[in-house]
């Protein structure tokens, strides 16, 4: 699709941070392969963007944590998106219908409004995951006449 200057700008920007954080928490483990992926991240760009430029990256202190680049929302919303491709999979295990076969509908079905809106932000992704043509989300038990039932596993 059609992407302009800016957001075009603001995703190089990302890849670096991540890339050059990546690289400064795995140097202590995997110490060539990061400085090769510094030198050329380093030669690439101005080094007054990075703060603190050095050399070599085996120079540099390891990042900072900063709780203020946590998106608790978009965490909420991919821990629902994890949970509902989990027991997917497990669901269609269980009845022995392989990931490659497509299946026409997930059914989500949660009391909670704002895991069925988390699933639903995110549906793109489950459908694609979970090989199927449609995710449908309701809060209604009785529609889909889900009964629960408890189980002592011994």
């Amino acid at each position: 699709g059609e992407v302009d200057l800016e957001e075009c700008q603001a995703s190089v920007q990302s890849l670096f941070s991540v890339l050059f954080t990546m690289i400064r928490l795995m140097a202590p483990f995997t110490p060539f392969i990061t400085e090769m992926m510094y030198q050329n991240l380093y030669q690439s760009i101005d080094s007054s963007m990075i703060k603190g430029a050095s050399d070599s990256i085996h120079y540099m202190m390891l990042p900072n944590y900063d709780p203020k680049m946590v998106d608790q929302e978009i965490e909420r919303r991919v821990s629902v998106m994890q949970a509902v491709i989990e027991t997917g999979r497990v669901l269609r295990d269980r009845n022995t219908l392989p990931i490659k076969y497509p299946l026409k509908e997930v059914v989500l079905v949660d009391a909670d409004p704002a895991t069925l809106t988390d699933a639903q932000s995110l549906e793109s992704y489950i459908v694609s995951e979970l090989n199927v043509k449609k995710l449908t989300v309701s809060s209604d038990k009785q529609k889909y006449d889900v009964k629960l039932t408890a189980r002592l596993i011994t």
